[in-house]
């Protein structure tokens, strides 16, 4: 920089003291060249820059041209360190000298870096957007191109910088362009490193439906349990008949899941034997709907509906409660619904009723009675009638009787709390020579009751 101050310091003397001429700065400048020991190349870019910079003050200190052009217009014409005490004749040269870098075609010493007016980073001809500033554009939904990042060490860094502001979409748009841009080794390696990035990327693989990239990456960051779920539910998506199903999921069980975890190997194996018991079904009833897609509990509800007693040991519904190891609520109340739905009243008590070791009924349920009731509301009445009684809640059970119409009930209720008007007013609303009516008649006629009113 000295060298190039004195070089522009004799030519402004030259340009003060005497009239310029180019003929004039030619032979200066070679002179000042050789005085100065610069290099051939760096004093002829220098004399080009400036005779353009000169060729303005020559303008400006013309005695012909001093009439025609307004001095402020001159004073602009020249070098900005001349006519202004912001810009120093330092800060010009660095100028010039920066301006000649980005043209020149090649570098002499290591890799040149420098920034440009805007703050970006440069490279010989190419330039390198600060981090930060294309992380924040990210952020914003802005458009940047990634492709001037070229090192592993600028593309950690844009990871890390989109990890740390805690942005998805930006952390997967990273992530995509390094996907693309390095080895799939390194590419891996940045992913273990980095869990939150791999997330988002499997999100990506799952949301575009590359399967096949989401095992092996999930493989490889060891979620071996997550990989085996994704091809589960790939198999299960699968388009095709029923048989190819049941194909792909036995083969699925031997390749694959003997090397997972128990929860997993459990619920495929009793997958497999469920698909058993609908080939089964398929070929003995072809009215079982969507045999590929029917749950557990809603097989157990078809079962129950039309095999509820069959001596047939795959169809049995205790055998398919003991097959998938369900408790005795889930049992009971699927079907109980299967029952009541087909009007199998019989089966109901035999399946909510348990019996003492003298045969007579406890007064217990297997499931909820208020529930019970309020499902049996369309049997006959003597049955909702028996459950009704095993509530212990007396008002309880006063009030789901008459939402029932079970007046025999309420009656009962009536006559333990010896409430005689109660039951009076409640026989003037039954038909007369009704069953309940006639009920409510011997009831008031009972002279083992001792009525309080």
């Amino acid at each position: 920089m000295w060298e190039k101050k004195v070089v522009l310091e004799g030519v402004l003397l030259k340009v003060i003291n005497k009239g310029f001429s180019f003929t004039d700065d030619t032979d200066g400048l070679e002179e000042d060249e050789k005085f100065c020991g610069t290099s051939g190349e760096v004093a002829s870019q220098i004399r080009q820059d400036l005779k353009e910079d000169v060729s303005s003050l020559y303008s400006f200190t013309s005695e012909a041209s001093s009439d025609e052009i307004p001095d402020s217009s001159r004073v602009k014409d020249l070098p900005s360190f001349l006519w202004t005490d912001e810009v120093s004749i330092e800060t010009e040269l660095d100028r010039l000298s920066l301006d000649r870098s980005y043209r020149s075609p090649r570098n002499d010493g290591p890799m040149y870096q420098s920034r440009s007016k805007h703050g970006f980073l440069e490279t010989g001809e190419k330039f390198c957007p600060p981090v930060e500033d294309t992380i924040r554009t990210l952020l914003v939904g802005g458009e940047v191109s990634l492709e001037h990042y070229k090192s592993l060490i600028q593309k950690k860094a844009l990871l890390a910088r989109a990890i740390d502001i805690n942005d998805g979409n930006s952390i997967i748009a990273v992530t995509l362009f390094l996907s693309q841009t390095l080895k799939p080794s390194l590419f891996r390696q940045i992913l273990i490193e980095n869990r939150k990035a791999a997330n988002h990327y499997i999100r990506y693989l799952e949301v575009k439906n590359e399967i096949s990239l989401l095992i092996d990456l999930l493989n490889m960051l060891g979620r071996t349990n997550d990989a085996l779920m994704i091809r589960y539910r790939q198999i299960l998506r699968s388009e095709g008949n029923f048989q190819k199903l049941q194909r792909d999921l036995k083969h699925f069980q031997t390749a694959d899941c003997s090397l997972s975890d128990d929860n997993i190997a459990h619920v495929v194996h009793e997958h497999v034997n469920l698909l058993d018991i609908h080939r089964v079904l398929k070929e003995k009833d072809t009215s079982f709907p969507h045999v590929e897609h029917q749950s557990v509990l809603k097989t157990l509800f078809y079962l129950s509906e039309h095999y509820y007693e069959s001596n047939v040991c795959t169809l049995s519904t205790t055998s398919f409660k003991g097959t998938f190891n369900l408790n005795v609520k889930q049992f009971a109340w699927v079907s109980l619904h299967a029952l009541v739905n087909m009007q199998k009243w019989p089966q109901i008590e035999s399946l909510l009723l348990t019996k003492t070791w003298l045969g007579s009924s406890k007064d217990k349920c297997l499931l909820p009675l208020e529930d019970v009731c309020y499902t049996l509301r369309d049997a006959p009445i003597d049955l909702t009638s028996r459950f009704l009684r095993l509530i212990d809640d007396v008002q309880k059970r006063l009030a789901i009787a008459k939402k029932l119409k079970c007046h025999m009930v309420v009656i009962d209720v009536f006559s333990s709390q010896k409430d005689r008007s109660a039951i009076l007013s409640y026989r003037s609303d039954l038909p007369d020579n009704s069953k309940e009516a006639i009920y409510a008649d011997n009831t008031l006629k009972n002279s083992g009751i001792k009525w309080k009113n």
